[in-house]
């Protein structure tokens, strides 16, 4: 049993961790969020309670976003303190350091999710009709946003890929990372089978991120362009939740537009993310980075 719960080191095994992890931060942001849930069900009714962005409950949504940002935040600060590491050590680093970094992601991010759109016009698989959108709204959905991109990049980037470190094996850190993050989206409505398929390939795009970079910046950054403007500027839904943007996005529910999943279940953003993964490399390359030293801390 000890050997199968610790290994050769006496260290928790690096799955152990990330379970263990993952079910206290679910436990935590649960309690955070149980004011808010409670204030949804008595104000809106049983069917109106949802723990994702919701682009018709703005003040609730961002509310439920940020208990998860704290329930993330302190199971990943009492995993720390525990294995007695460091906030650098899950990517959380000093802008100064990581700002061309930071810029790169949210250019990728913006231009990966445009470039996908102008493609779906140019083939005629959408139409894009305008909608109304309050402008108050869209800067509470671009804040739920950053807390949506911190709140997972910080867990499924900085804690899990530094929990998996200890196996000393790259295959392995990027494959569990990003089968874990796949695994989460299942549940989400209207879910599609290349939905799934690209959410894990984001997964390994921002797991390479992180591990050249050292650093969460790279990956937030595209993380939070890419849902703001493909569910709050575009309107598409996002990961199979409903989108708000200034158009209302018309289009068969097919691999080509992603339908009622989004965008992220067309095969031409598996397209852009191969192409994220090209530019990643060439800008670290030129930039001096490097793939992290596997006996070094992340």
């Amino acid at each position: 049993m000890k050997k199968w719960f610790k290994n050769a080191d006496g260290q928790v095994r690096s799955g152990w961790k990330i379970i263990l992890a993952f079910g206290l931060m679910n436990i935590l942001a649960g309690i955070f969020m149980l004011p808010v849930i409670i204030f949804m069900f008595a104000k809106f009714g049983t069917n109106e309670v949802s723990v994702d962005v919701s682009m018709d409950r703005p003040i609730p949504s961002l509310l439920l976003m940020l208990a998860q940002l704290l329930g993330v935040t302190l199971t990943v600060m009492i995993f720390l303190k525990k294995e007695k590491k460091k906030w650098s050590d899950v990517g959380v680093t000093s802008l100064h350091s990581q700002g061309k970094n930071l810029l790169l992601g949210l250019f990728l991010g913006a231009a990966s999710i445009v470039f996908v759109t102008l493609i779906m016009m140019a083939t005629k698989q959408i139409t894009l009709t305008p909608a109304k959108v309050h402008l108050t709204d869209l800067g509470i959905y671009f804040i739920s946003f950053i807390f949506v991109a911190a709140n997972e990049e910080l867990f499924f980037r900085g804690y899990v890929i530094s929990a998996l470190k200890q196996t000393k094996s790259f295959p392995l850190i990027y494959l569990v990372s990003c089968l874990v993050f796949g695994a989460v989206h299942i549940p989400n409505p209207h879910v599609h089978p290349l939905g799934i398929i690209n959410v894990f390939m984001i997964g390994l795009l921002f797991a390479y991120m992180f591990i050249q970079t050292k650093s969460l910046w790279m990956s937030a950054g595209y993380h939070l362009t890419w849902n703001f403007i493909q569910g709050s500027i575009l309107g598409f839904n996002v990961s199979g939740n409903a989108g708000n943007g200034f158009f209302h996005i018309k289009g068969a529910d097919n691999i080509w537009t992603g339908g009622s999943f989004g965008a992220e279940a067309s095969i031409w953003t598996t397209v852009v993310i191969l192409l994220g993964l090209f530019i990643t490399k060439k800008f670290t390359q030129f930039a001096g980075g490097s793939n992290i030293d596997i006996g070094e801390k992340l």
